[in-house]
Parts: C-alpha cells; sequence; structure tokens
C-alpha cells in the first residue's frame, strides 16, 4: 500500500504482503476476506463473509 513494491493480497486462506515487488509474501493474517482498500493514513481495511471486517495498519517501531 502507498508504494510501488508493496501490495497485499486478500482471499479465503488469508492476507499476505509483499514488499519487494512480488518475488516474496508473507502472511499477515489467516482469516478469510474478499477485499482490501487501503486509506491515505497507511491503514488498510479488508472485509470478508458474514461481515468479517479488519484493519490493517503498518508496524510501528
Amino acid at each position: 500500500p502507498h508504494s510501488r513494491r508493496t501490495a497485499l493480497a486478500v482471499g479465503p486462506t488469508g492476507t499476505d504482503v509483499t514488499t519487494d515487488g512480488g518475488r516474496t509474501w508473507r502472511t499477515v493474517d489467516p482469516g478469510s476476506y474478499d477485499t482490501v482498500d487501503c486509506a491515505p493514513d497507511l491503514g488498510c481495511w479488508a472485509a470478508g463473509e458474514q461481515g468479517r471486517v479488519a484493519r490493517l495498519e503498518p508496524a510501528r517501531s
């Protein structure tokens, strides 16, 4: 989100993120989601079946 090299992918097996343009991926949430969108404040919202909603935020150092 908000970078040419970073992307989120959601689906029935969870949410994965890449920070290297898709070369490697890591799971950040095992829940099933159908859609994701990122807001200007750098947080991303995911939604899934039965009203499941989650806010994904960048890690704080």
